[in-house]
């Protein structure tokens, strides 16, 4: 991830007139539609527009206005000379997260930023196969390790408010054990109790829910992913407590009857979509094989449901 310290000069730099608002979020003269307000959250790496004409990440934000490509954008934060800390106590944020405390990433970690020789490039191969940006994801703090329990995995980090929560490691070898994850013994958190991509839930008036954190990667900053179609109740809260007024759920091709049931936990209190991504199964059964365009290219033409509409499409 940028260092906040950065982020934080780069915005004191370019809008001088900067100040800080409520709930960890400081206010700024917006640069894209006249005289309204914008929003940086230094700690989640967030900005928006308070008119609602713009809601995503810093480096998204760096690139439209600098006139620059996103990994153009991340070079030019990182690059920055020196940086600006702000005291915490600045930050307002709810009782639970200040209870929840961050945990290390795994022993022999490596970012993707520095590969090492054959296993570091095996792992950046693999996931350039799969289509993603590594300076993207290496922003965003995804890394592999070269020894150890999680040898040979790609680490998926799980970030709530800039703190690191839960990780995942998904080999890139030929381990027939594809996800080896920490267990609540180890680290005090379970994979119930984490939503990959948690923060999107306080930012969006449409998330997705998908069942792996790959697939929410591949979809967009809307994406997440509960790893598993049974929620939690902890996540069904955090589901029908978010800001989000539409909740779209996509499974995997062979898995709509099983998305079809978790929605019908959803639907008592916000509407939901379901795709059926089984029109596409000849270019695969995921987001990921299938594509981003196509599976959004679903969102128009599939259902908006309530309770109603998902009890009669489940009998």
């Amino acid at each position: 991830m940028i260092p906040a310290g950065k982020v934080a000069k780069y915005f004191f730099d370019k809008f001088p007139s900067i100040r800080p608002s409520t709930n960890g979020w400081y206010e700024f003269d917006w640069p894209f539609c006249g005289t309204n307000k914008g929003a940086i959250h230094f700690e989640a790496g967030r900005v928006k527009c308070w008119r609602g004409c713009y809601s995503g990440d810093v480096r998204h934000f760096v690139a439209e206005v600098e006139r620059v490509t996103p990994n153009q954008a991340w070079k030019m934060l990182v690059g920055i000379d020196g940086e600006i800390f702000l005291e915490s106590s600045q930050f307002k944020v709810s009782p639970k997260l200040k209870e929840e405390q961050a945990i290390p990433f795994p022993d022999f970690y490596h970012p993707l930023s520095n590969p090492t020789p054959l296993l570091g490039q095996r792992a950046i191969a693999y996931l350039e196969g799969r289509g993603f940006d590594v300076g993207e994801l290496d922003e965003e703090g995804w890394g592999y390790c070269t020894d150890g329990r999680y040898y040979g995995r790609i680490i998926i980090p799980f970030f709530v408010q800039g703190k690191l929560r839960y990780f995942q490691g998904r080999t890139f070898l030929d381990n027939p054990l594809r996800y080896d994850n920490p267990k609540r013994e180890d680290i005090g958190v379970g994979k119930e109790d984490v939503i990959y991509n948690e923060d999107a839930l306080s930012l969006y008036d449409r998330v997705f829910i998908l069942e792996g954190a790959f697939d929410a990667k591949c979809l967009g900053r809307e994406a997440t992913s509960t790893q598993g179609w049974s929620l939690s109740r902890w996540q069904r809260s955090k589901y029908l407590n978010s800001r989000a007024k539409e909740i779209v759920l996509v499974p995997d091709v062979g898995y709509y009857r099983k998305a079809l049931e978790t929605a019908l936990t959803i639907a008592p209190v916000k509407p939901v979509r379901v795709l059926d991504l089984s029109v596409f199964s000849q270019w695969g059964k995921d987001v990921n094989e299938i594509g981003r365009d196509r599976v959004l290219s679903l969102i128009d033409s599939s259902e908006l449901m309530d309770e109603m509409d998902v009890t009669l499409k489940l009998l």
